[in-house]
């Protein structure tokens, strides 16, 4: 729907607010309302969450699938009510499954559908556990047609009687009219609606309805005989059929003797309520349906009279105080146990034990009888038994509280004026807390209200009480700024100080906690013996004294009937360390968890300190659940919002109370996370930001974010799920995702699969993540010796070097004239230290086979690489180039080069060279005597052994003909991943990154791009098959913990968008290959890429023959070793740093590089999913490190085209 003053048109992409389906759309600017068409929901466009903007690249796409979405909400016949789906579900779906739920249920185990008379649970579903079940619709499903407020005339019928029970609940809407489909079955619809918010459970409810009638059908025809005639009931009971159809003629529905009965099946009352005329009319159209009323049992009567019965103040639950006269008896347990504590017992003199914590017995002995007497107006729970919580009172027959003062309560704990033993002073027990007036002046705001003080309050507890009612302050008196954290902590401050350190409850002495110490380890230890019975869970907990050898643990359950023990330490468990256990032990994420304890569970609080023990024994049980914190309201502004975070954003450092505060605020306004957001500009401002790269923000300490390159924003890394896009509907997505589910704005974590082993890795292939393992570079190769040469030519300065006009490439001239060109004394020796920071195949190799060209005596090449796979690469490389010996001719070596080097699949000759000179580097690697016949000689003294170990296990699997991996189908996932949903559009956008991104290399055939993109197979060579994995491209999966390798990633981590076909097919000193016929080449890439390498072997064999002094080495290390290491210091005179290490030199390039000496970053101009944002970002990245590292830009003659490097000199000291 459009409307009709607007006339600017713009395409913007949207995401459906339902949590379930969150469907990509792609709308007009124009249009107003807005329908999903794959839930069928509708929205008002300025109701939805996350509108955007398309980018120029999504503009085809998107505009198709716009117009596609008009077509089909033009064409298609339209949604009806019971086919709108919420949540995942419509009434449609629901009214099919129903008859499937009445006689099939989940196992637990394997978590599938089983009959439920094989798990023992009867026939057919009982409804009776619904009874205590009510559903509580969502405000933003009201409105829903078929799920919401029913509008088919209810309301007009009932507005009298809703309008009633609105202004008896303080004009509050409280109940809501729904829709049921009338189909029949109306009123169990209904009644499934009321108790699940879905019409799920009709088929059951009119099944257990005609098997309840039928078992009790003689006391319904006693009951209503005066009613019902004897030969009715039959057709009552055919009613109740699911497969009921009526005699034609006759309304299809039930009467209200079968509402009656569904009462009685779900044990409990149903209210039928009709217009306010009819129901002053008489008739049976409203009425109250209830079951029979069960009277108190005589037990609980026992325990109210003899004050036994206590309530907790907090969860309201009951508690019994466990009594039994033969404990205090000669051989009892509390009569051994204070026999134990106290030699000399005083007659008439009150005495004090606690049981399991839990019961405080107060009782005198009787030398007479020889028995201890209690007195059970001083006896207490300590807590209650189901949350824990301390606030117990004692119960009256009819409910009521038992207030005592303490007065009264002295009296009664000593009658005859005695202390107890022990003690100094007497407990005190107020009911009643003392107020104290708590005022308030914070800038303009002023408020002033009574507050309890904290007499009453454990120390423990005494943080959570100042946070509460500290919460409660702000929300009654300052509404408008109930985020702010700053009013929250002067406040609580504010509290603290007007209750006084004198109010707080006085700790007990050393005396007495040595004593009650004592007691509660004789008297937990006896009671293991003798007590056994017990009416909840919680009783029959036991404290095992300190000394005993027997183990502490607490069950955990799982939602899916997973059962785990948790072992309890001397020192206890913390919140935070409870949480990580579970994380471990259940793979629940810590958002999505939620603990409770006790009989009924009731939900455990972290404490506010979250490094404190939890009060947890032996015995106790804890439930957890994997449902995730909701965002149900939003602040009636952004703008309050975003306020919010800006004045949290400046308060450091930061509570965990004030980071989750602005957690929950900053996800309230993700723009906060995008380019420009306050977020964002912090994290670009102190870091360079690429893909993938992991950081900390000081706001939010316990949360670890992600940078996008993609959609130039910063995500929630969530371990060991992945990450997600920042925005409203944050914890929703986290859950479907824990639960299997595909949800936008979400994407794996590969760095966290590679070193915890992620069992799911498919969608690992990222474009700036492979760069972390460059197979290739994306930039033309480059010699970076010659560089030096020209950047700091000699003294002679007879420098007559002719280049090219061809970029990045030198003239090749004879040896002989280089030397005369730099005419220097050949007494004096020249070396030159290469550094290569990681994977730099093309500059590496180009450097090697040109390194004669020069007059250098010896140079060093040191290539500092992060994961060895990259390093077994460039060995295997380097045997081509050193293998005298092999009968292979230049041309096969240089197509097995060039396969290894970038394709997926290679043929069986390649397959062959990997395994076979795979083991040969592990005999070099074994034998510790150096093999002289290796030109150029291979150092691997840099590398540690645990490296070293890890080279040996890459090895290893190349060597292994039967270990493989499935190379095409990580490809095809790493596909999907890149494109996304344009998975199905790629050759489109393959066309698209050639034509305009890698226009600059049109030398490069189409065909052969395209069939690269397709397969990966870039090089192909006569008419060989190509069916053998290219293992080298193999990743080991890591537990950097362990330190072990856990097999291989079923992942492709490389690049799938730019090609190899940059590295070494796009220049030549040969001008042949660059002629053409109209108007195209007459070579390939593929021509040029074969021709440089056979080029390159031809040269370093030719060095190799000679019979000169220059040598040349290589020396192997892994990048930690060179950022650790001291003995490097000014040590390199030229320095190679590829586009993915560029952000880990930042530190390392001054204190290695010579005096004079060259740095060379390669930008980004080639990745084809980048933006011009992105290349200035990197581009400022690369100055932000040479201006802090003493660097000065400098110009290369011979070097055209300088788009691809920048070239740096360091400053002369």
């Amino acid at each position: 729907m459009l409307s009709d003053g607007d006339s600017d048109f713009r395409l913007q992409r949207v995401v459906c607010n339902d949590r379930r389906c969150q469907n990509i759309m792609f709308v007009s600017s124009l249009e107003i309302e807005i329908e999903c068409f794959q839930c069928g929901q509708k929205f008002l466009k300025n109701s939805l969450r996350n509108v955007q903007g398309v980018m120029p690249e999504d503009f085809t796409n998107g505009l198709d699938l716009y117009i596609r979405r008009l077509l089909l909400t033009s064409f298609l016949p339209k949604r009806g009510p019971e086919m709108v789906k919420v949540l995942g579900l419509s009434n449609y779906y629901c009214k099919l499954l129903s008859p499937f739920l009445t006689r099939y249920g989940m196992d637990k185990e394997t978590g599938k559908a089983k009959l439920l008379k094989d798990m023992n649970r009867g026939e057919i579903f009982d409804c009776s556990s619904f009874g205590d079940r009510a559903f509580l619709i969502e405000p933003e499903h009201v409105n829903i047609p078929g799920f919401g407020r029913d509008i088919t005339g209810s309301m007009n019928y009932l507005s009298e009687t809703l309008k009633l029970i609105r202004s008896s609940n303080g004009n509050e809407e409280r109940l809501l009219p729904i829709h049921t489909d009338g189909d029949g079955h109306c009123l169990v619809h209904a009644i499934s609606r009321a108790l699940v918010g879905r019409e799920l459970f009709w088929h059951p409810l009119r099944c257990c309805l005609k098997k309840h009638f039928e078992t009790n059908l003689d006391k319904y025809k006693e009951l209503f005989k005066d009613f019902i005639d004897t030969e009715e009931w039959q057709s009552i009971i055919d009613e109740c059929d699911p497969e009921f159809k009526p005699p034609e003629g006759e309304l299809h529905g039930l009467r209200n003797i079968h509402i009656f009965g569904l009462a009685n099946v779900l044990k409990r009352p149903i209210i039928l309520l009709d217009s306010l005329e009819c129901m002053k009319k008489c008739g049976d159209y409203s009425v109250l349906l209830n079951t029979k009323a069960i009277t108190v049992i005589q037990k609980a009567k026992a325990l109210v009279a003899e004050e036994r019965l206590f309530k907790c103040m907090h969860c309201k639950a009951l508690n019994e105080m466990h009594f039994d006269l033969s404990w205090f008896c000669r051989g009892g347990v509390l009569y051994n146990s204070l026999f134990k504590i106290n030699k000399n017992l005083v007659p008439g003199k009150y005495y004090d034990i606690t049981i399991d914590s839990i019961y405080h017995y107060e009782c005198r002995y009787e030398p007479l009888k020889d028995v201890f007497i209690p007195n059970m107006n001083s006896s207490f729970i300590e807590k209650c038994c189901f949350c824990q919580s301390t606030f117990l009172k004692r119960i009256r027959a009819d409910g009521s509280i038992v207030c005592e003062s303490e007065s009264d309560l002295n009296e009664k704990k000593n009658p005859q004026g005695l202390d107890k033993i022990g003690q100094l002073s007497e407990k005190q027990s107020e009911d009643v807390p003392e107020m104290l007036i708590l005022k308030i002046k914070y800038g303009d705001l002023e408020a002033e209200d009574v507050i309890p003080d904290f007499k009453l309050v454990k120390k423990e507890c005494i943080g959570k009480a100042v946070v509460a009612i500290c919460s409660s302050f702000i929300c009654k008196h300052f509404p408008k700024h109930v985020h702010n954290v700053a009013l929250h902590t002067f406040v609580a401050e504010k509290i603290v100080q007007t209750a006084g350190i004198s109010t707080v409850r006085a700790l007990p002495s050393q005396d007495e906690l040595n004593i009650r110490k004592k007691e509660e380890c004789i008297a937990s230890t006896s009671s293991q013996k003798q007590l056994t019975a017990s009416t909840n869970p919680s009783s029959t907990e036991t404290q095992s004294c300190p000394s005993t050898s027997n183990r502490q643990f607490v069950k955990v359950v799982s939602q899916n009937a997973q059962v785990a023990n948790l072992s309890l330490s001397e020192n206890g468990i913390s919140y935070f360390q409870l949480q990580e256990w579970i994380k471990d032990k259940f793979s629940i994420p810590i958002p999505n968890q939620t603990i409770k304890i006790g009989f009924p569970p009731k939900e455990l609080e972290p404490p506010v300190d979250s490094t404190q023990p939890l009060p947890l024994k032996h015995g106790d049980r804890l439930v957890v659940e994997n449902c995730p914190k909701q965002i149900t309201s939003r602040p009636s502004s952004a703008s309050i919002a975003r306020n919010a975070a800006r004045d949290f954003s400046s308060q450091k450092p930061y509570t965990t109370y004030q980071s989750d505060v602005l957690w929950n605020l900053a996800k309230l306004s993700p723009e906060q996370f995008r380019k420009g957001g306050k977020f964002y500009e912090e994290v670009a401002g102190s870091r360079i930001l690429y893909d993938m790269v992991h950081f900390f923000i000081d706001s939010f300490p316990n949360k670890t974010f992600s940078y996008n390159h993609h959609s130039d924003s910063i995500e929630l890394c969530v371990k060991p799920l992945g990450h997600f896009e920042i925005s409203v509907d944050l914890d929703s997505r986290i859950e479907q995702v824990q639960e299997g589910e595909s949800v936008k704005g979400y994407r794996k974590c590969p760095v966290m699969s590679l070193k915890i082993g992620h069992k799911d890795p498919t969608f690992l292939s990222r474009m700036a993540y492979r760069h972390l393992l460059n197979f290739w570079p994306l930039v033309p190769s480059l010699d970076l010796q010659s560089v030096i040469a020209v950047c700091n030519p000699p003294a002679s300065k007879n420098n007559n070097i002719k280049y090219s006009d061809e970029p990045f490439q030198f003239y090749k001239q004879k040896t002989d004239d280089f030397c005369s060109m730099f005419n220097q004394n050949e007494s004096t020796k020249k070396e030159v230290n290469c550094l290569f920071i990681g994977s730099c195949t093309g500059c590496l190799f180009k450097t090697l086979a040109r390194f004669d060209r020069l007059d250098s005596d010896k140079m060093n090449l040191y290539i500092a690489y992060t994961f060895p796979e990259s390093l077994t690469r460039d060995w295997l490389l380097l045997s081509l180039f050193m293998d005298s010996t092999s009968e292979l001719s230049l041309l096969e070596k240089a197509e097995i080069f060039l396969e290894i080097l970038g394709n997926t699949y290679v043929r069986a000759s390649s397959a062959s060279f990997t395994e076979k000179a795979s083991a040969e580097i592990l005999k070099i690697i074994a034998s510790s005597e150096s093999n002289e016949s290796l030109l150029p000689s291979i150092s691997t003294k840099q590398l540690k052994q645990s490296e070293v170990d890890e080279l040996v296990k890459v090895l290893t699997f190349l060597k292994n003909r039967e270990e493989s991996f499935d190379i095409g189908k990580a490809w095809d996932d790493a596909l999907r991943s890149f494109f996304g949903q344009r998975y199905d559009s790629r050759k489109n956008l393959f066309d698209y990154h050639f034509n305009m991104k890698l226009e600059d290399y049109s030398i490069i055939n189409l065909k052969k791009y395209l069939d690269w993109c397709e397969t990966g197979i870039a090089f192909k060579f006569r008419s060989a098959k190509y069916n053998y994995p290219n293992k080298t491209m193999a990743v080991q999966r890591r537990d950097s913990r362990l330190r072990q390798t856990k097999g291989v990633l079923d992942c492709y981590v490389g690049d799938i968008a730019t090609s190899p076909f940059l590295v070494y097919g796009v220049e030549s000193e040969n001008a042949e290959f660059f002629k053409k016929a109209n108007n195209e080449y007459l070579s390939t890439s593929e021509d040029i890429s074969k021709y440089n390498i056979i080029d390159m072997l031809d040269e370093f064999t030719t060095f190799r023959k000679k019979q000169n002094s220059k040598t040349v080495e290589v020396h192997f290390m892994f990048f930690n070793t060179l950022c650790k290491s001291r003995k490097f210091g000014k040590y390199f005179d030229g320095i190679y740093v590829p586009c993915d290490m560029m952000h880990c030199s930042n530190k390392v390039l001054p204190r290695l590089l010579k005096d004079d000496g060259i740095v060379v970053f390669e930008t980004i101009k080639n990745v084809v999913n980048s933006t011009k944002e992105h290349k200035e970002k990197h581009m400022e990245g690369i100055f932000h490190i040479a201006n802090s590292g003493g660097l000065t830009e400098i110009e290369c003659d011979g070097l055209k085209n300088s788009g691809n490097f920048k070239i740096f000199k360091h400053h002369v000291k």
